[in-house]
């Protein structure tokens, strides 16, 4: 992370691999090498990252590495059964459980692109369900093979 701080932003997103200080600049309020007012927004969202990061780190350090360590030393068979309490829905999926699903998000840009997002943990996991013989399988293999496609998406203007 701190790594691409410092690197150029890319023009339709990501980074392009030049050195850049700047962005560290408008907490400052010098960005792009030029001087400019100070907007205390900048410093804000900055140390709100910085708190949230810390705070994740600390909830992490005092209670998930305790309770993983304490969970490693269980007897197998009560280790199985902690493991499985720990699902908030066991047995349940999708289509017996309306409030267990994923959304799925497909748009396409003006300039050509295309977005495809899932909001699903077991998304990669389901892949090679049935030898790959499922829904998550072909929805995928679809997307990627459109998106491997040369022609340009259509945008509906």
């Amino acid at each position: 992370m701190v790594v691409y701080s410092f690197l150029e932003p890319g023009l339709y997103g990501g980074v392009e691999w030049n050195f850049y200080h700047w962005s560290y600049g408008r907490i400052l309020g010098w960005a792009d090498g030029e001087w400019e007012d100070f907007d205390p927004v900048y410093i804000e969202i900055f140390l709100r990252s910085v708190r949230l990061a810390a705070t994740n780190v600390l909830i992490t350090l005092l209670i998930c590495y305790p309770a993983a360590l304490w969970v490693s030393s269980l007897p197998a068979r009560v280790r199985t059964f902690v493991v499985f309490m720990n699902d908030p829905a066991p047995g349940l999926g999708g289509t017996e459980a309306e409030v267990i699903r994923a959304d799925m998000v497909f748009f396409e840009t003006p300039s050509g692109g295309a977005v495809f997002s899932t909001g699903s943990i077991a998304w990669a996991g389901s892949l090679s369900h049935a030898s790959y013989d499922n829904d998550v399988a072909r929805i995928t293999t679809n997307v990627l093979r459109r998106f491997l496609e040369e022609t340009p998406f259509q945008t509906s203007d």
